[in-house]
């Protein structure tokens, strides 16, 4: 009698499609129970414009952690603007003008003027004019106005969102953790596909910039994060122990 192999095949794959959509499946019901969570925290705070913060390191998954958080938002017809950290970087001709001050990442960005715009969002106006910077070239793209919805969610992913100059704008602060490995991997690739840097210099940029004045900043600021979510695996964030408990 011969077996009908070509069946269970088949069969094998059927499984394994089901097995696979039901792993999806899991991973997302998490991520949603989650973000919804972080979603009620917020909704709490209204109505009025609410400022979400998201610190963390070097390819930690801010930005993409703040997208997920505003669709959630949105199921609940929420408003939200997303505000990244990364426009307020100054050209890459100033940082070289930096001097010793070059190794010191925090003054990379224009935090003064990130701080100034979350004040003038706070105080209930719905217009700023905030910068924008081209990673591609490393130039400054000038100033352009931004409209903020009345009562908007105004979600910040950016390193140093946890310094004392944004966080007193901020009505919940996340601080994003992720093995460094992790990170490191991820940097690498955002680094070649976004602006062509090669391996070497972000290794380089990771070991004398980066990463020992991010080490710095967490050690000052993070007792002010309100959550601190474990990301390394971004399909399942985890929710870690608050640090202020």
């Amino acid at each position: 009698m011969v077996k009908n192999k070509g069946g269970a095949f088949r069969r094998q794959g059927q499984k394994r499609r089901i097995a696979v959509r039901g792993a999806r499946a899991v991973v997302a019901r998490h991520r949603k129970t989650l973000e919804s969570k972080i979603a009620g925290i917020i909704l709490a705070k209204r109505p009025r414009p609410v400022v979400v913060t998201i610190d963390g390191g070097v390819s930690s998954g801010k930005t993409d952690f703040a997208k997920r958080l505003a669709r959630e938002l949105g199921r609940n017809s929420i408003k939200c603007v997303v505000i990244g950290v990364d426009d307020y970087v100054i050209p890459r001709a100033a940082r070289k003008k930096l001097g010793a001050g070059y190794f010191d990442f925090r003054n990379w960005f224009r935090l003064d003027v990130l701080s100034k715009n979350l004040g003038q969002i706070r105080s209930g106006k719905t217009m700023v004019e905030k910068p924008s910077y081209s990673h591609k070239t490393g130039t400054d793209k000038g100033f352009r106005r931004l409209r903020i919805p009345v009562n908007a969610v105004v979600i910040v992913p950016g390193i140093f969102t946890l310094d004392e100059r944004v966080r007193k704008f901020s009505d919940l602060k996340i601080l994003l953790d992720a093995a460094p490995e992790e990170r490191e991997k991820r940097a690498l690739r955002r680094d070649l596909e976004r602006s062509g840097i090669p391996e070497k210099e972000t290794l380089r940029r990771l070991a004398e910039v980066f990463e020992p004045t991010y080490r710095r900043h967490i050690k000052e600021n993070a007792g002010f994060a309100d959550l601190v979510i474990d990301n390394t695996d971004f399909t399942t964030p985890l929710l870690k122990r608050n640090l202020k408990n």
